[in-house]
């Protein structure tokens, strides 16, 4: 499990960020938890993590910080909603958008976001090549912000680049991500806990040599599963 925290430093008292992995070492009443912190850099993050990671919540916790890390309030988007949900969350109202075209209400609402921290969550299920510009748009005008996504190769290339000069990035360098990893901790040491006791119980009912074979064969099924 890893998770941002904010943070005060000494000096000034200025607030900064840190990753927090907590991971577990154990089996049942003998596990223990160890935390380990980094330090992140602020200026535009990509937050990646499987289902049920936390990615969203981490984005939308950096929007609500937005004041104190960026030094103004932000704009939080949802890539897989309409343009109508966009023009909203920038605060333009029915009556600023009335009469106009698609073009100039998108001009709007760049306008709108302009020198703010911006925050997008699922950025690799944009779809659409108006709202790959107007992601893009977005991401060049901003003040910084952080993009959330299950998988980063699936973001679009022109979003990517855009990404890139965000980050200060040279040709040679990868994407800085910050990678929550996958929610599957604890289902994986439930289950590593019952495959003991199943492998105890065909001990004493089989024999040891027949349950060191089961375990063998489970651990090859395990293993072809995390190819897949």
């Amino acid at each position: 499990m890893a998770y941002l925290v904010l943070k005060r430093g000494y000096q000034r008292n200025k607030p900064y960020l840190a990753l927090r992995r907590v991971e577990y070492k154990g089996i049942g009443r003998f596990r223990r938890r160890i935390e380990k912190e980094e330090y992140v850099k602020a200026n535009f993050l990509v937050i990646k993590g499987g289902r049920s990671s936390g990615k969203s919540r981490e984005t939308h916790k950096l929007y609500r910080w937005s004041q104190e890390l960026w030094g103004t309030s932000g704009v939080w988007f949802r890539a897989t909603e309409s343009l109508e949900n966009f023009f909203r969350r920038a605060g333009l109202q029915r009556e600023d958008l009335r009469g106009l075209s698609q073009a100039e209400k998108i001009s709007k609402l760049i306008e709108a976001c302009e020198d703010k921290p911006v925050f997008i969550d699922d950025i690799d299920k944009v779809e659409g090549k108006v709202k790959k510009q107007v992601v893009k748009s977005l991401i060049r005008v901003s003040k910084g912000g952080a993009v959330s996504c299950e998988n980063e190769r699936k973001i679009d290339a022109g979003i990517t680049a855009e990404i890139r000069r965000k980050q200060g990035l040279k040709r040679w360098e990868s994407l800085n991500i910050l990678d929550l990893g996958r929610k599957e901790e604890e289902i994986k040491d439930i289950g590593m806990l019952m495959a003991i006791f199943l492998i105890l119980g065909v001990a004493l009912a089989f024999g040891f040599t027949e349950a060191l074979l089961g375990a063998l064969g489970l651990r090859y099924l395990v293993r072809e599963g995390e190819k897949d």
